[in-house]
């Protein structure tokens, strides 16, 4: 759904800059106001990023940036942290994403 895609995208924009510059309040009500529509976020979990992490990301039949259909974030351990580790995570997403699974 689209706070599940913006979410995502702003936690991905955070992890990547290592800067957080929203509140998930704040996406919520950006989400609201670009939608219309009345979106709740019903849990979440908050994870620190180390050397080894590699976060990647996934957002379906985009109609803006960050706003598509379904959002993936997935979460990797690696001892090589690098730009192949980040595609891969990245192209799970994606093919999570296209499993259109009810939950994992």
């Amino acid at each position: 759904d689209a706070l599940a895609a913006l979410v995502a995208k702003q936690l991905a924009n955070s992890i990547d800059s290592e800067v957080t510059t929203q509140t998930i309040k704040q996406a919520t009500t950006f989400a609201i106001s670009k939608t219309g529509e009345n979106l709740q976020l019903a849990r979440g979990q908050s994870m620190t990023k180390t050397e080894s992490d590699v976060f990647g990301k996934y957002s379906h039949n985009e109609k803006r940036p960050g706003m598509g259909q379904s959002g993936v974030l997935v979460h990797l351990q690696s001892s090589a942290a690098n730009d192949g580790t980040k595609s891969l995570a990245n192209t799970l997403a994606m093919h999570i994403a296209a499993g259109n699974p009810l939950f994992l």
